[in-house]
């Protein structure tokens, strides 16, 4: 996870770019992050997070290897 004074107005956070992760949350979730390639999701800082949009992107992050097993 990262910000970055250049855009000041989101957080990022960041995929290891070998996995299908960012591709399958954008499948999800197309309206609600902004997808960076293969590699970022950044969420804006002026609005609401979508609850179960976000646990769903961490619960993907976190159990991505036993969930490809």
């Amino acid at each position: 996870m990262a910000w970055k004074e250049k855009f000041a107005n989101k957080c990022t956070l960041f995929f290891n770019c070998n996995t299908d992760l960012v591709g399958r949350m954008s499948e999800a979730f197309p309206l609600e992050f902004q997808y960076t390639g293969n590699r970022a999701v950044s969420i804006d800082l002026g609005s609401d997070v979508p609850e179960f949009p976000a646990r769903a992107l961490v619960s993907m992050a976190l159990t991505y290897h036993r969930d490809r097993a």
